[in-house]
């Protein structure tokens, strides 16, 4: 592991705790996991595959600190496809014709997310820029005042 990703890791424990840490090193160590990976993991494997051993977490935990990660812009995720199915979701679309009772279930069933689908990457960049907060907060303050400096920390 890079000293950066390291890094990131302590980063991640000191502010958000460690159900946190361990979600952030299992997607620092295998980048693209899916939410079911991470649980099996976090939550049912006594030793991950970063080696460490880990007391498990329960599901709900888990997935909060997910949550928690994504929403502090230090993790994200994107909809895995997989060619074959895509090729076979393009053959079925074109076969089926346009109506609009059809087209409107189909809006629907599309809107489903599949949460096995998504995977999840850790923004190391992002995380190690966290400790040039307090400067940026500092400096807000000095050239625009205190108003500046209580929106730089919000």
């Amino acid at each position: 592991m890079l000293p950066k990703e390291e890094l990131a890791i302590e980063i991640v424990s000191a502010q958000f705790g460690k159900a946190a840490e361990e979600v952030t090193r299992q997607l620092v160590l295998k980048p693209d996991a899916t939410l079911s990976e991470l649980l099996q993991w976090c939550c049912f494997t006594p030793v991950a595959p970063s080696g460490t051993k880990h007391h498990a977490f329960t599901t709900t935990i888990i997935q909060d600190a997910l949550k928690l990660l994504i929403q502090h812009n230090i993790c994200e995720f994107h909809e895995y496809v997989d060619p074959s199915s895509l090729a076979k979701r393009t053959k079925k679309q074109k076969a089926s014709s346009p109506s609009s009772s059809s087209s409107s279930s189909s809006l629907k069933k599309r809107s489903r997310v599949d949460y096995d689908m998504l995977q999840y990457r850790v923004r190391v960049d992002d995380v190690v820029s966290r400790l040039r907060f307090p400067e940026i907060i500092e400096y807000a303050q000095k050239e625009f005042g205190d108003h500046a400096a209580l929106v730089a920390k919000s």
